[in-house]
C-alpha cells in the first residue's frame, strides 16, 4: 500500500521499457496487474507467510511479481536464473518455498531441486507458452479468478514491523549463504535511506538503465529507489554491457547504479562505444573502487561524477558521497538513521574516531535477523559487520578490508587491498586478487590471482618482484598464479572464497567461467 500510495501521482507515467522487446508498462498498470495477481495466487491457495520463488532476470514482471506477493502476504526469496540444481538447492530447501516463478531457461534446474527434495511444488513460467514445457504461464493464472470471484478474496492484514516481505540470501562471498529476514517495515527503512533527498538520484521524467540484477538485493533495492521518484526503469536482462551503454545513450540517462566491475568494463571499452555524454552522475555500490578503476573510468567518460556506497545485504545503505571527480578514500558520509562504532580485532575494546578496527552498526535499517542463524544476529541491537576499517571526525567511512580476507603472517595483519593497488598499478595486469594461502611457519602467507591483458610478455616472477620491491617483508608474494577470469558473484563482487580455496589446494588455474 505504502508504495501505491506514494507512486498514485505517477499513474500515467511509464514505469518500465523491456529493453528486449520495447514493451512499456505504467504506473497504473503495475498496480492494476500487480493486485490481480495477488488476487491470483491466494486463489491457488497461498498463505500469509509463505515463501514465494522468483528466478527471473530484469524485466518488469519481477518487479509485479514481488508487490503482489507483498500484498498477498507472501514472503519473496530472489534467486539467480541462470544458477544449477546444485546451486539452488540450499535456498530452495531452507526458505521452504513451493511457488516458483520462472524464466523458460530456469525451468529445468528448478524443477530439478523440487523433485531431488521430493517437495510438492508448483511452476508458473514468465515467456512465451512455446517454451514453458508445459507449464502455465503468468496470464493463465486469471483461470482461477474464474473459480474463486475476486470479489470474495480478502487480502490478509499486514503488520509491518513484523511480517516478512522479502528473503534475500547472503551473497556467499565469504563463506556459506544465508537468509535475511526483512520486514515491510525494515524495507521500506532501507529504500528512504538510500533515497534521502541528500543524495543525486534519478529524478521524476527521467530515464535510467538498470543492469544491477533484481535478484540481488542491490538491484532490487535501486529498482525502488527509482520508482519512488516516479523514474522509468529501463530493464537490461543480459549482462551486455555494450548494448547498456547503448540504452543510457538512447534513453540519455543522467544517472545510473553501477558496481566497481560495472565501471571497469564501461572504463575499457573502445572508442567506438556509445561516448555517454549524458552521463552525469554514477553510484556505484557493493564494493569500493580502486584509484586505477575511478581513474580510468573518468578518463574514459570525462563528464560524469562517481558517487560510492558502502552497504550490505543486510542492512541496505550504510553510507555515500555525493557525485565527485576526484578519488577519495572513503566511501561516503554515515548515514543520518546509522550509528557506527569501531571495535579493536583483537581486544573488542571500542576504538576512538580515526582508529582502524571491525565495523559495527545499529539503526532502524540494520535489524534483519537471520533464518535459522540465531547466533549471527544483531547483539543488543548492534551488527557485525565483518569489515574492517574507520570513522573520522565528520562522519566519514573509510574502508580497509574485510576482517575475513586479513591475511596473518607471522601474526602481522596484511591487507589484501593494499597488495591488490600495487598489482593493478602494473601495465600488463587487467585485474588480480589477494588471499591467504595456509603456510606451517607463517600462518598465513599472500599469493595472487591475476588476469593479465592481451599478448601481455610478463612473467610470474616479474609480477612477483614488482610487488615484493615495494612493501616489506610480510607483505611478499608467495606466488603467483594467472588465470583467464576472476571467479564473480551476478553483481561482479569477487569470490574470494573459490580463490581462497583454489590456493590451498594448490590449483594452477582457475576454470574460465565460475559465477555465483
Amino acid at each position: 500500500d505504502f508504495f501505491f500510495k506514494e507512486t498514485e501521482k505517477y499513474a500515467n507515467d511509464v514505469a518500465f521499457i523491456n529493453n528486449s522487446n520495447e514493451a512499456t508498462v505504467t504506473y497504473a498498470q503495475v498496480r492494476n496487474q500487480a493486485k490481480r495477481l495477488a488476487q491470483s495466487i491466494l486463489a491457488m491457495g497461498l498463505e500469509k507467510g509463505e515463501a514465494i520463488l522468483i528466478v527471473m532476470d530484469n524485466r518488469p514482471e519481477t518487479i509485479i511479481i514481488f508487490l503482489a506477493a507483498s500484498m498477498a502476504g507472501a514472503v519473496t526469496t530472489t534467486i539467480n536464473p541462470w544458477w544449477c540444481a546444485d546451486e539452488l538447492q540450499h535456498q530452495v530447501e531452507t526458505s521452504f518455498t513451493r511457488f516458483a516463478f520462472v524464466i523458460p531457461t530456469a525451468i529445468g534446474p528448478v524443477r530439478s531441486v523440487f523433485e531431488r527434495i521430493k517437495r510438492d511444488y508448483r511452476l508458473i513460467c514468465v515467456g512465451p507458452r512455446e517454451y514453458a514445457e508445459g507449464l502455465p504461464i503468468l496470464s493463465d493464472l486469471e483461470l482461477a479468478l474464474e473459480l474463486v470471484p475476486p470479489s470474495s478474496i480478502v487480502f490478509p492484514e499486514i503488520i509491518p514491523e513484523e511480517d516478512v516481505v522479502y528473503l534475500p540470501y547472503s551473497s556467499g562471498i565469504h563463506g556459506d549463504r544465508k537468509g535475511i529476514l526483512i520486514t515491510h517495515e525494515v524495507f521500506c527503512q532501507q529504500i528512504a535511506v538510500a533515497n534521502h533527498p541528500f543524495y543525486d538520484n534519478p529524478r521524476s521524467g527521467e530515464y535510467t538503465v538498470s543492469l544491477l540484477p533484481f535478484f540481488r538485493h542491490i538491484g532490487l533495492e535501486c529498482c525502488f529507489v527509482g520508482l519512488f521518484n516516479g523514474v522509468t526503469m529501463v530493464c537490461v536482462p543480459e549482462h551486455d554491457m555494450i548494448k547498456y551503454m547503448e540504452c543510457i545513450e538512447k534513453y540519455e540517462a543522467r544517472c545510473v547504479f553501477t558496481t566497481p566491475y560495472m565501471v571497469h568494463q564501461m572504463s575499457r571499452t573502445g572508442s567506438s562505444a556509445p561516448a555517454l555524454s549524458c552521463l552525469k552522475t554514477v553510484i556505484v555500490g557493493t564494493a569500493a573502487l580502486t584509484r586505477t578503476v575511478h581513474e580510468a573510468f573518468l578518463a574514459r567518460f570525462p563528464r560524469a561524477s562517481i558517487a560510492s556506497t558502502y552497504g550490505m545485504t543486510e542492512t541496505g545503505v550504510l553510507a555515500r558521497s555525493q557525485p565527485r571527480q576526484e578519488y577519495m578514500k572513503d566511501v561516503g558520509k554515515l548515514v543520518s538513521t546509522v550509528q557506527m562504532k569501531v571495535l579493536d580485532m583483537l581486544t573488542g575494546e571500542e576504538m576512538p574516531r580515526g582508529e582502524k578496527g571491525v565495523l559495527y552498526v545499529a539503526g532502524p535499517s540494520t535489524s534483519a535477523p537471520y533464518l535459522d542463524c540465531p547466533e549471527q544476529d544483531p547483539l543488543g541491537g548492534w551488527r557485525k559487520t565483518g569489515d574492517v576499517g574507520s570513522i573520522d571526525d565528520k562522519g566519514n567511512v573509510f574502508l580497509v578490508d574485510r576482517a575475513r580476507e586479513i591475511i596473518k603472517v607471522f601474526g602481522v595483519h596484511v591487507i589484501p587491498q593494499e597488495i591488490e593497488e600495487i598489482l593493478g598499478a602494473h601495465p600488463s595486469v587487467v585485474e588480480c586478487a589477494v588471499v591467504g594461502v595456509a603456510d606451517k611457519e607463517a600462518g598465513e602467507r599472500p599469493i595472487a590471482f591475476i588476469v593479465l591483458k592481451p599478448l601481455t610478455q610478463v612473467t610470474k616472477d616479474e609480477l612477483m618482484d614488482y610487488v615484493n620491491e615495494r612493501l616489506c617483508r610480510p607483505k611478499w608474494l608467495l606466488r603467483v598464479e594467472l588465470s583467464t577470469t576472476l571467479p564473480r558473484t551476478s553483481c561482479g563482487a569477487i569470490l574470494r572464497r573459490v580463490l581462497a580455496e583454489a590456493a590451498n589446494l594448490s590449483i594452477d588455474a582457475l576454470p574460465t567461467s565460475v559465477a555465483n
